[in-house]
C-alpha cells in the first residue's frame, strides 16, 4: 500500500464519511439514507410542493355526485299465468304457446348505452341548478357559460365554423340529405346530439351481476339531485326499448289480425244488411228460386260471423301474447340524491401528492449525489479533457471558415 492510497474501510465508509457513492461495489442502503437525510431540504420541500398542488387541485375541483339503482328483469308470462284462468281461455279456444326466448341480461347494458336510448335521455329536459333554469342535455354541453363563453362561439362562428355553415346552407344538413335519400321522416341526431350521448355514455357506468341478475346502473354529474334525474331517466327509457324489441313480432301480429278484424266487420254487416232487405222485400217465399237466394245470403252471414269469431279469438289471443312477451324491469333500489361526493377524492389526491413529492426529492437527491460523483471522478475529468481536445480543432476549423460570411462589410 502506498503512502498516497487511503486505507479501504468496510461498507463503504470512504464514500459515507465523504457523502458521495464513488464506487459501485460500496454501494449500500446506509449510502442511500445518508444521501436523503443530507439533502432532507430538497425532499422535504419537494413533498410540500406536490403536496400543495394536490390539496389545489382537490379543493379547486369540481365535485361530482353519482346516483345509483338496482333493476332486476323479470318475465311477465308468470304474473299473467297468475293472474288470469288460463282453463276458462282455453275452454274458448284459447292457446298458449311456450314462453319466448328473448334478450339476456347481458345485452341490457349495451341497450342502455345505445343510440336510441341516449338520443331520447339527451333530448329531455332536466333542471340544472348551476343556471337555475330547466333544458336539455344538449342545450347545456353547448352552453357558453358567461359573456366570454358567448364571445368565444360568435368569433368561432365567423372563422372556424363559417365553411361549415355555408355548406350545409347549400347542400343541407345531413339529416335532411339521408331523409331525402331513404324517401322518409326519419328521425336522426344532429353533430351536436352525438357529443352529447358520448359524454353521457362516459358518465354512465353499468355493471350485471351474473348470478343474481341483478343490474346496477350509476350516473356522475355536478350536482346529486341531476344524477338522480338522470338514471330515472335511463331506467325509464331501457324499459320502454326493451319492450319494443320483446314485442315487436307480437305487435305486428296483433295490428294483422286487428286489421282483418276490421275488414271482417264490415263484410259481416254488410251481408246482414243484404240479408234483412231481402227478407224485407220478399215477405211470401213460395218460390224456389226466393228460397235458394235467401239460403245463400243466409250462409253469407253464417260464413261471416263464423269468421269474424275466430278472429276475435286470435285477437284475444295476440294480445295476451303481447302481454306475456312484455319484460318487467323491477326497481329494487331507487336512487337518492347523494350526500358525499364522488370526485374528487380528496384524501387520496393528498396521499398521492405526497408520496409523489418523497419520490421527486429523492430522485434529486440522488441525482445531485451522482454529478458530485462524476464530478471528483478523475476518469471522468480525464475523458473530459480528451473530448474537448478534440472538439478545439473543429471549432478552429469552423470558425476560419464561418469568417468571410460574419466579417462586416465596408
Amino acid at each position: 500500500m502506498t503512502p498516497n492510497q487511503e486505507p479501504l474501510s468496510p461498507s463503504g465508509q470512504n464514500s459515507i464519511e465523504t457523502g458521495s457513492l464513488q464506487d459501485p461495489d460500496d454501494f449500500s442502503l446506509l449510502d442511500i439514507i445518508l444521501v436523503i437525510f443530507r439533502n432532507r431540504k430538497i425532499v422535504v420541500l419537494s413533498a410540500g410542493v406536490f403536496v400543495v398542488i394536490g390539496l389545489l387541485l382537490a379543493i379547486l375541483g369540481t365535485p361530482m355526485y353519482t346516483a345509483s339503482t338496482h333493476v332486476i328483469r323479470e318475465s311477465a308470462s308468470a304474473d299473467l299465468s297468475q293472474g288470469l284462468p288460463l282453463a276458462a281461455l282455453r275452454g274458448l279456444g284459447i292457446s298458449f304457446g311456450g314462453g319466448s326466448i328473448g334478450l339476456s341480461e347481458d345485452t341490457f347494458p349495451d341497450i342502455l348505452k345505445s343510440r336510441e336510448v341516449g338520443l331520447t335521455v339527451v333530448r329531455t329536459p332536466f333542471y340544472f341548478p348551476d343556471l337555475d333554469s330547466t333544458m336539455t342535455l344538449v342545450e347545456y354541453d353547448h352552453h357558453p357559460g358567461g359573456i366570454f363563453g358567448y364571445l368565444i362561439m360568435g368569433l368561432r362562428a365567423i372563422t372556424i365554423d363559417l365553411p361549415g355553415h355555408i355548406l350545409r346552407a347549400i347542400r343541407g344538413s345531413p339529416e335532411e340529405q339521408m331523409a331525402s335519400i331513404s324517401g322518409e321522416a326519419v328521425d336522426f341526431p344532429t353533430l351536436e346530439e352525438e357529443e352529447s350521448i358520448r359524454y353521457l355514455r362516459k358518465k354512465t357506468v353499468v355493471a350485471v351481476d351474473r348470478k343474481s341478475g341483478i343490474m346496477t346502473i350509476k350516473v356522475t354529474t355536478h350536482h346529486p339531485v341531476l344524477s338522480v334525474e338522470i338514471v330515472e331517466a335511463l331506467v325509464l327509457e331501457l324499459t320502454d326499448r326493451v319492450r319494443s324489441i320483446y314485442t315487436l313480432k307480437a305487435r305486428e301480429n296483433l295490428d294483422f289480425l286487428e286489421a282483418r278484424l276490421s275488414d271482417v266487420s264490415v263484410d259481416l254487416q254488410l251481408a246482414e244488411e243484404n240479408l234483412a232487405h231481402f227478407l224485407d222485400s220478399n215477405q211470401d217465399l213460395r218460390t224456389a228460386q226466393l228460397r235458394t237466394q235467401m239460403d245463400r245470403l243466409q250462409r253469407q252471414v253464417d260464413f261471416k260471423t263464423q269468421l269474424y269469431t275466430e278472429l276475435q279469438t286470435q285477437v284475444m289471443q295476440a294480445k295476451i301474447e303481447l302481454q306475456r312477451s312484455k319484460p318487467v324491469i323491477t326497481i329494487i333500489e331507487k336512487p337518492v340524491p347523494p350526500h358525499e361526493i364522488s370526485a374528487p377524492r380528496r384524501k387520496l389526491i393528498v396521499i398521492i401528492s405526497l408520496f409523489l413529492g418523497l419520490g421527486f426529492g429523492v430522485g434529486i437527491a440522488l441525482m445531485k449525489n451522482f454529478g458530485s460523483v462524476l464530478e471528483k471522478d478523475i476518469k471522468t475529468q480525464a475523458k473530459w479533457a480528451e473530448l474537448k481536445s478534440i472538439i478545439a480543432p473543429l471549432q478552429r476549423r469552423s470558425a476560419r471558415w464561418l469568417r468571410p460570411f460574419t466579417r462586416p462589410s465596408d
